[in-house]
């Protein structure tokens, strides 16, 4: 009887789940480059990707000057840091051998109150003062800067030719630490500039767009699309091709990760494929902090001091998987 009564639960369980619509990790993943995507799904909360494991290569420790390196860029042959909340308006180029400070270049008409991220464009390096930890900041900013002027050798000055503000239509509170309106991640895509920003209340991240060009007035960004990326979301590069974008990012008490962005229809860069490569432990690698590519498929990243885990700021590099 016992038997019978165990076949029979069975039964209604596969027919339950049939009607129902399957298991639980199916109806909360819609997205159809996710492995376990259901077209009965509503939410992409419990997608899950394609993931590979690789551990960049460390290429040097940065001097202390750039210890909260936070934005990576290469131009004119050279590579391009500066540091955070709390420092100079400074950009630093870089030996990535060594990671011996070549020139210190000083923005002489911009101030850093939280600079995070650089981008470019064919004409203009853009830096984004967009830092916003605790969520109560008003002059959100990014400075362009003529690439043509940052052409030189040893220390210089420069100035910017102009500011790029903007605003989130969805901040409405500008006091509490928990937030989503932070954001660390910067790329320059055909005349428009795109933030991912760096959630403190949830593991997403949301794709914002705005126009690369000054204007006296702010900007209300543009909300494209938003994108479960189980962590914090600290750096940002589109490769030259405009075909593939790479985002870094990592869990204080798991790893660090990059997300290969790939094969995404028009602008909405979490369309298409997503690949995530975790990079290993926050404990050994640190607080990665930026990323741009260096060739095709080859990558430059850097992490700032971490602290609790006694590691200097680093700079390294990884060939994509």
């Amino acid at each position: 009887m016992f038997q019978v009564m165990i076949i029979i639960f069975r039964q209604f369980l596969v027919l339950f789940l049939i009607i129902t619509g399957c298991s639980s990790g199916d109806r909360n993943c819609d997205d159809p480059a996710a492995t376990n995507f259901s077209s009965r799904a509503r939410t992409d909360e419990g997608c899950i990707y394609k993931e590979r494991k690789k551990t960049p290569n460390i290429l040097t420790e940065l001097p202390k000057t750039v210890k909260e390196t936070s934005g990576l860029e290469l131009m004119n042959g050279e590579l391009f840091t500066h540091n955070d909340r709390g420092h100079t308006n400074h950009l630093y180029t870089i030996d990535p051998e060594t990671g011996n400070i070549t020139a210190t270049i000083e923005l002489t008409n911009g101030t850093n109150e939280d600079w995070e991220d650089l981008a470019r464009s064919e004409t203009h390096l853009f830096v984004g003062d967009m830092g916003n930890n605790d969520g109560n900041r008003k002059d959100l900013k990014i400075y362009r800067v003529k690439k043509s002027d940052l052409e030189g050798s040893g220390d210089r000055q420069v100035q910017h030719d102009g500011i790029i503000r903007l605003r989130y239509p969805e901040q409405t509170i500008f006091f509490l630490d928990d937030h989503n309106f932070d954001c660390e991640a910067l790329i320059y895509r055909n005349n428009y500039l795109y933030l991912f920003t760096k959630h403190r209340t949830d593991n997403r991240t949301n794709l914002y767009r705005i126009p690369a060009e000054p204007s006296e007035d702010e900007y209300a960004a543009e909300l494209l699309a938003s994108f479960p990326a189980g962590g914090r979301i600290t750096g940002a590069d589109i490769r030259q091709d405009g075909r593939v974008v790479i985002l870094s990012g990592y869990n204080k008490s798991d790893d660090v990760f990059l997300w290969v962005l790939s094969n995404f229809e028009g602008d909405n860069f979490f369309s298409g494929e997503k690949k995530r490569i975790g990079l290993g432990s926050f404990a050994s690698i640190g607080q990665m902090e930026a990323v741009v590519f260096k060739s095709h498929n080859e990558l430059y990243l850097s992490s700032e001091k971490t602290k609790e885990h006694n590691l200097p700021a680093r700079l390294y590099s990884l060939t994509l998987p």
